[in-house]
């Protein structure tokens, strides 16, 4: 599995889903079994989520299909969802 999870990583890194961090902080990745035997790559963020501080205020969007149209800034480029 060990090569799976290399490979999905690099991938990520390649399309630039994911980046590099030298960040104080790390979750770790737990693979869960999907039904077709294959696995999911997902991030445990209980103890992160365990030291974040939490924003009382909060905003509602259409998520079905308005925040497509929110446009962000990334470094130096535009990325519209």
């Amino acid at each position: 599995m060990q090569n799976d999870i290399d490979k999905e990583i690099d991938d990520m890194l390649a399309i630039g889903v994911i980046e590099r961090s030298e960040g104080p902080y790390a979750s770790p990745l737990v693979l869960v079994k999907k039904p077709d035997n294959t696995y999911r790559e997902c991030i445990n963020f209980k103890v992160l989520n365990k030291i974040t501080v939490f924003d009382i205020y909060y905003s509602t969007f259409d998520f079905s299909e308005g925040y497509l149209a929110i446009p962000i800034r990334h470094s130096s480029r535009l990325v519209v969802w």
